[in-house]
């Protein structure tokens, strides 16, 4: 999940808005 992390705020957010807490 290390790749996802930079998109966390961005695309991340919107396919998985559940994990948003991984912040």
């Amino acid at each position: 999940m290390a790749t996802e992390v930079t998109v966390k705020k961005g695309d991340h957010a919107i396919h998985h808005p559940e994990m948003q807490e991984i912040d």
